[in-house]
């Protein structure tokens, strides 16, 4: 890796449905902002190191895997912006991807251990009702209590696409800081997204000045679920098999699934659409309970932020009365 830009690459690690899209799409690829990704939007060759080769290989082509990024630093260096690699499925994949986020860690220090780590970390019922919807667009039918690890059927050996455990985030923030030192993470919450603090601090820690540059308007709203999603979309997903599941191409009755649900969106009542939703969010609720209080505490101490401002639930909030978080 070029020396001279060693330094000034950002690593943005997730996580995902915390603002990734707008970070990628209208900062990380526009010239403009100071920011160029080489690589692509979503850095298919680190994913490929990070998530796919297999650990011995990994370790045995380290050095021919960190030149196979020479080109995108130089390219960077040559047009004076700051590189970026981002892929906000690197370290966490709650929609139904399994993730060693401790080996995902090793390998970002062992290919770029001058790098800097961007994390945008999100209230955790929000994130998790947002991966869930997220889940069902992928095409699975899974239910909310199976998504989560709540079942009844579930057996030992055989876990969840998205476990309470994924979202105590001063475990991951902790474990980064030892890899990359305090001073080379930067973790904000989704929630400053849309304030004028989130760029400021982006670019001060990229040493980088906010002026005379042309920044796009934040947003940190997600893409909203259809109404159908919210109704009739879970039940679809028995037809057909999607993408995600075979490794290949939607089938055709999967398309002729989907279609369907994209018809009945202007038909479905908003009422019922905004019931299911509540009764989803009342689910989350039950099952999280005070799971994540300590872990805010400790992340907000970590990180200097009152997160309980922004939402998120701390020992001083009430529990939630019925939590059945215990059967984590």
């Amino acid at each position: 890796m070029p020396t001279e830009t060693a330094h000034t690459l950002l690593l943005h690690v997730g996580f995902p449905k915390a603002g990734s899209t707008w970070l990628q799409r209208s900062l990380f690829t526009k010239p403009q902002t100071g920011f160029c990704s080489p690589w692509g939007e979503q850095a298919p060759q680190l994913i490929e190191h990070v998530r796919v080769t297999d650990t011995f290989i990994f370790d045995e082509k380290l050095e021919d895997l960190r030149k196979s990024y020479e080109v995108g630093f130089s390219e960077a260096h040559r047009n004076g912006l700051t590189p970026v690699l981002s892929f906000e499925h690197l370290l966490v994949d709650p929609m139904g991807g399994s993730v060693d986020r401790r080996e995902g860690v090793r390998r970002l220090r062992d290919l770029f251990p001058d790098a800097k780590i961007l994390l945008v970390i999100r209230e955790q019922k929000s994130i998790i009702l947002s991966a869930y919807l997220e889940h069902l667009r992928r095409g699975f039918p899974t239910k909310l209590d199976r998504f989560m690890g709540f079942d009844d059927l579930r057996q030992p050996g055989f876990g969840c696409s998205c476990p309470l455990d994924l979202f105590l985030y001063d475990r991951l923030i902790t474990y980064l800081h030892e890899n990359f030192g305090r001073e080379n993470t930067l973790i904000l919450p989704l929630e400053m997204m849309g304030k004028t603090q989130f760029l400021e601090a982006l670019y001060d820690f990229m040493g980088m000045s906010v002026e005379g540059r042309t920044l796009p308007a934040m947003a940190n709203k997600e893409r909203q679920a259809r109404k159908s999603d919210l109704v009739f979309l879970r039940r679809l997903n028995y037809i057909g098999m999607s993408r995600y599941a075979s490794k290949g191409k939607d089938s055709l009755l999967r398309k002729a699934a989907y279609g369907l649900n994209l018809a009945l969106n202007p038909l479905t009542p908003e009422k019922l659409a905004n019931s299911n939703r509540q009764k989803l969010k009342d689910q989350i609720q039950g099952y999280v309970g005070s799971y994540f209080e300590d872990s805010n505490q400790r992340t907000a101490e970590i990180l200097g932020i009152d997160l309980a401002a922004y939402g998120y639930s701390t020992p001083k909030d009430e529990p939630a009365p019925g939590s059945l978080a215990g059967k984590v």
